[in-house]
């Protein structure tokens, strides 16, 4: 015959038992939320990062451009001025 007390521990320890189930089930599941809203966000960082590089060397190759055309347009310029005075040169050693 069984006893009334080994019954109740029985039940009292499938419980325990099932309520340390359930919270590990809840834990692992949190845990895995956490995990996962850390990638979304580690990936909106890295998305966000990469749209400032691309903008910034944007930027940087808009800013070379004016650079390179301004240092041509100057050269240009100088030229023009250096042909003018060597025949201005000229026409004076010939006049």
């Amino acid at each position: 015959m069984i006893h009334w007390n080994n019954i109740v521990c029985l039940f009292v320890s499938r419980k325990q038992t099932r309520e340390t189930l359930k919270q590990q089930m809840s834990d692992y599941w949190a845990n895995k939320r956490d995990l996962f809203w850390h990638g979304t966000n580690e990936s909106k960082v890295c998305i966000d990062y990469d749209a400032q590089c691309l903008h910034k060397d944007a930027v940087d190759q808009q800013n070379k451009k004016g650079y390179l055309m301004q240092y041509r347009d100057d050269n240009k310029t100088v030229s023009e001025i250096q042909t003018r005075e060597s025949c201005d040169t000229a026409r004076s050693h010939v006049t």
